[in-house]
């Protein structure tokens, strides 16, 4: 769901509202959310009208993963964000083989680091993280007292499962 609230702030920063959205699970209601009269579209339908396509990416679902690839089939370009710092292999990998997107997009130098040194001939793009963004546009906007003199911002990319911690292999 990190990816869905990464996608849909990019879209809801976006000004030219030119996107039909095909959704499985929770990134429904996160759209929903965050995008006023949010109309779904069938995949077939989405793929028929666009000429690029933007998806997040995840460790768990398969829905990314088939959509990347038929993406590719169809010569479409393809731009996938990394909400995070795991699994970026596994991200882009189905029944053991890795596909990769015409662009990767990353919300943080240290992501950009990581991918790079990942996906050696593929294009990582640093950008600002537009659901950080607007977590900070909203605290900003209210009248927060402020106990010291820096404020920080604590932002949680996924829920921490004890199972899914590679502590050890992945920041070596």
């Amino acid at each position: 769901s990190g990816g869905a609230e990464v996608l849909s702030n990019w879209v809801k920063n976006d000004n030219t509202n030119n996107y039909k959205f095909s959704l499985k699970g929770p990134a429904i209601n996160i759209f929903r959310k965050n995008i006023r009269n949010l109309l779904l579209t069938e995949t077939e339908e989405a793929f028929n009208w666009a000429d690029e396509i933007f998806c997040s990416t995840s460790y768990y679902s398969s829905f990314e993963k088939k959509i990347l690839i038929k993406s590719k089939k169809l010569e479409k370009r393809v731009v996938s964000f990394l909400d995070h710092w795991s699994y970026y292999k596994e991200r882009f990998t189905y029944k053991g083989e890795l596909h990769l997107p015409d662009e990767i997009r990353v919300g943080d130098v240290y992501a950009k680091e990581i991918a790079e040194g990942l996906f050696k001939n593929t294009n990582i793009k640093l950008i600002r993280n537009p659901y950080v963004d607007n977590i900070v546009k909203k605290i900003n906007s209210k009248k927060i007292v402020n106990f010291s003199s820096k404020s920080f911002l604590l932002y949680l990319g996924s829920s921490w499962r004890e199972k899914d911690f590679r502590y050890d292999q992945e920041t070596k």
